[in-house]
């Protein structure tokens, strides 16, 4: 599960249409990453998840860090000195896991501990 760091401070200080921009261009970072094996969603608002079947496991954290940092190094038309940035919350669970929880609470461990990173 992946969050846009600060994401309203994006709309309060740059328009919902540049929110929006930013939202794209995360889907079409994201979307980079997609596979048969890898699916990608829109949870709601800024944030999204990425569901990975078992083979693909291994690279998870590779795969998150290759999102993370590719939005890190986007420039942005409506401010260029803009960084903005994403925290990631992964978990791996089977059976009655519930593995979304999993990964929102490793994602709120990531926007606790500074932001911009990932957490397994």
């Amino acid at each position: 599960m992946m969050d846009i760091d600060d994401f309203k401070q994006v709309n309060d200080n740059y328009g919902h249409l540049n929110g929006d921009i930013v939202l794209k261009r995360l889907g079409q970072i994201i979307s980079k990453e997609t596979t048969n094996e890898i699916k990608a969603y829109r949870y709601g608002g800024e944030e999204f998840i990425v569901l990975v079947e078992k083979p693909v496991l291994p690279y998870i954290k590779a795969i998150s860090q290759r999102i993370r940092r590719h939005m890190e190094e986007q420039e942005w038309e409506f401010n260029k000195d803009l960084v903005l940035t994403i925290s990631i919350g992964c978990a791996i669970g089977s059976g009655e896991d519930d593995v979304v929880k999993k990964a929102d609470d490793n994602l709120y461990i990531s926007k606790t501990n500074g932001k911009n990173q990932v957490t397994m």
